[in-house]
């Protein structure tokens, strides 16, 4: 598929966030989601979020700290490597961001403290685009995990 001169790759490798946009003006235009009742799931979050956060470091060092034969060839691909490298890094921000905004929204007793609609509606928008571009990011990312390590296993 060639959309906008642009491959699959391309889109599933840079196209979150662009997801992500879409998802959160939908929700802000058109879907008009309830703070209160994602409240449950955003105050459970930051536990999987966190560890989200740890798990994708440490799939980092493994990469890092293997030298397996499949991996000796991402490491001697400057470019692929920091491509990867930039991918995991990208979806650890975004876990931390995610973690982070649900911690303040989940505790601070956010609804009670902003009595604005709109600004509520807002926030939930934002946070179910972010959620949206963490979910997909840490697929693609375990997606290519999983392929170099099913080509380990061939050779």
């Amino acid at each position: 598929m060639n959309l906008l001169r642009k491959n699959t790759d391309w889109w599933r490798e840079k196209g979150g966030w662009i997801i992500a946009l879409i998802i959160a003006l939908l929700c802000y235009f058109m879907i008009h989601p309830r703070l209160e009742r994602f409240l449950p799931l955003i105050k459970e979050f930051p536990a999987i979020g966190m560890c989200a956060f740890g798990f994708l470091l440490t799939l980092l060092g493994i990469i890092i700290q293997s030298n397996t034969e499949i991996i000796a060839w991402l490491k001697s691909d400057k470019q692929l490597y920091n491509r990867f490298i930039k991918l995991n890094r990208r979806v650890v921000i975004i876990s931390f961001i995610v973690s982070l905004l649900s911690y303040v929204i989940g505790y601070t007793e956010w609804p009670d403290l902003i009595q604005n609609d709109n600004l509520n509606l807002a926030t939930i928008s934002t946070w179910l685009g972010l959620l949206s571009w963490f979910i997909l990011d840490v697929i693609y990312f375990l997606r290519i995990f999983y392929l170099l390590v099913q080509r380990t296993d061939k050779k």
